[in-house]
């Protein structure tokens, strides 16, 4: 059940930017992030002696793209163009 907590957690999780990831011999730049279902766990737990509270949501699916992707292994033609990944069965965690 999506309840109102969930819906901002996935508010928050949803077109999130991810940082620029270099890597030897190429790149994957302006990156983000979008849950594609509704998650199927939501874990709250408060922190008192932190002032926090801890959310969980687990086992969604989340889409990553990359608009900026590169890869020039040596000895083979260069790669380029963007990136689209599935992600299944990811958790995402926050400490407020």
């Amino acid at each position: 059940m999506r309840t109102p907590i969930v819906y901002s957690i996935l508010d928050i999780v949803n077109g999130l930017a991810m940082p620029d990831i270099p890597f030897t011999n190429g790149y994957i730049n302006q990156n983000t992030i979008y849950a594609r279902i509704e998650p199927e766990d939501l874990v709250m737990q408060p922190y008192p002696d932190r002032n926090a509270l801890f959310f969980q949501i687990s086992n969604i699916e989340i889409d990553f793209s990359s608009q900026k992707f590169s890869y020039n292994p040596p000895l083979a033609p260069a790669v380029k163009g963007n990136l689209i990944a599935n992600v299944t069965g990811a958790t995402f965690t926050l400490m407020a």
